[in-house]
């Protein structure tokens, strides 16, 4: 009775966890303020598989938190919880199986030693300064179709109904922010959802490293699990049910337990139980993986990551610190954040280094001025405390040839009029400017003052000219 109760319990804890993550998402952005508490980021804040990544790609102890620790803690004494019991991208998948009846059965010894190779790459990857792993951490990638692809569509769907319904316009964004990197977070997330018709959970089981990471920390957890012999009949009920693969009957593996009671509640005779203890039996198995595979992971990954590092300059968001790429858990917290829209993920073709982390996309739009809120939503520390004046981003540039005074000798001044600096970053300068039928006259030009420049990107987005006669470019060294 007590492993019944306990497994609804677990679908309660799936439920709440899932909508915390849902409440915090819509939480995520600017309401009146640029001071939010750290307790919106706290999925990312406790993860232990990215902040892991990222502190060994910065060789910093700055980005574990308490967190963090707590997570730990939970792990390393009752096994898999997380998994089986918060992980909102492991309820989705739950439910998803639930669903469409995912067949659950498997009668051959199933091989985990996929997820650990990827595991492994990746946190040599780290040691490269390459934290590329954290793309593809659960958490990061439910986050991110939230942010890029359900989110927007959704609020663009209110904006047509509100046509019909008024009281709907209440619920959508002023400016629907659209990103470049939906089709890709669309495509990743399809196909973790899509590899449950093949296998309950089949991502969870076979190929998520951040359940990987988990296996190796619960492996020796104090929650057992264990058969009465003079009840089991060997009828093997307790392996085909269990969803995590973690074969209760031919050789419990504690790294791979969910801690998710199915088996005790389907066993015909009551014969598995759950007790506290520090010993394991004998026919416990460890982790799936021969030294010698690990070995050769590690060893091609030495191998291949000098070759795919490449650095490339590009706008950051406010605050980056120097180390950014290294930093950055590339969870998407300040881009869904960003009440402007103008902080966008990279895509592959500027390096894995850069993939999937935020830069500034002033052809798209623009950092307000007083803005400070991705500073607070960052769970790393890349995006470094910084205030309005002291925002440096990039540098402005004039092109001459296209800029309507310089190259026309018309009168336009709409750069300096927007730019938010109080000073003014861009100043007028009287020129002798020369019209295309030859007519020289004295007139108003744009310069940069490149000392005053945060980068900001207001001058580019609002120059009336195609191409943009004003460009934002990114610092130097």
């Amino acid at each position: 009775m007590k492993y019944r109760f306990l497994r609804w319990a677990r679908v309660v804890s799936q439920i709440f966890f899932f909508g915390l993550f849902l409440y915090l998402f819509l939480r995520t952005g600017f309401f009146g303020s640029d001071r939010v508490t750290p307790l919106i980021s706290i999925f990312f804040r406790s993860d232990l598989y990215s902040i892991s990544i990222v502190g060994i790609a910065a060789r910093t102890l700055t980005v574990f938190s308490l967190f963090f620790l707590v997570l730990l803690l939970l792990s390393l004494t009752l096994g898999r919880v997380f998994c089986g019991w918060i992980c909102p991208m492991g309820a989705l998948l739950s439910f998803f199986s639930w669903l469409f009846k995912t067949k659950k059965r498997r009668y051959k010894e199933p091989s985990f030693k996929y997820k650990y190779v990827i595991l492994i790459f990746f946190f040599v990857a780290a040691l490269f300064s390459l934290p590329i792993g954290t793309v593809f951490d659960p958490i990061a990638i439910l986050f991110r179709v939230v942010t890029f692809v359900i989110h927007p569509e959704g609020n663009l769907a209110l904006l047509y109904s509100s046509k019909a319904i008024p009281s709907l316009e209440n619920y959508t964004m002023t400016e629907p922010h659209l990103f470049y990197g939906a089709v890709t977070a669309g495509i990743i997330f399809l196909t973790v959802l899509l590899l449950n018709l093949i296998e309950e959970r089949l991502w969870c089981r076979y190929l998520c490293p951040y359940g990987a990471l988990l296996s190796i920390i619960s492996s020796k957890n104090i929650l057992k699990l264990r058969i009465d012999e003079e009840k089991c009949t060997s009828c093997g009920i307790c392996d085909a049910v269990c969803p995590a693969s973690a074969t209760p009957f031919n050789g419990w593996k504690a790294g791979e337990c969910y801690q998710c009671f199915r088996c005790h509640t389907e066993c015909p005779e009551d014969a598995i139980y759950t007790e506290l203890s520090i010993k394991a039996k004998k026919n416990e198995k460890g982790i799936d993986i021969k030294r010698r595979e690990a070995l050769l992971t590690i060893g091609a990954t030495l191998i291949a990551m000098p070759l795919l590092k490449k650095e490339k300059k590009v706008l950051r968001p406010p605050g980056a610190v120097e180390d950014f790429t290294s930093r950055c858990i590339r969870c998407s917290e300040c881009m869904k954040g960003c009440p402007t829209g103008v902080l966008q993920p990279m895509s592959l073709a500027s390096g894995l280094e850069n993939y999937g982390t935020p830069r500034l996309a002033t052809e798209l739009s623009y950092c307000e001025y007083e803005c400070t809120l991705c500073q607070s939503l960052c769970p790393s520390g890349a995006i470094g405390k910084f205030t309005p004046e002291t925002k440096r981003m990039g540098v402005a540039r004039v092109d001459r040839s296209v800029c309507l005074p310089f190259a026309y000798g018309e009168e336009c001044i709409v750069c300096e009029e927007h730019c938010p600096v109080p000073s003014k970053a861009i100043k007028l300068i009287e020129i002798e400017g020369l019209t295309p039928e030859g007519e020289k006259r004295k007139i108003l030009a744009p310069v940069v003052r490149e000392e005053l420049c945060t980068g900001c990107g207001i001058c580019e987005n609002k120059c009336p000219q195609s191409p943009k006669a004003i460009k934002i470019y990114p610092l130097e060294d």
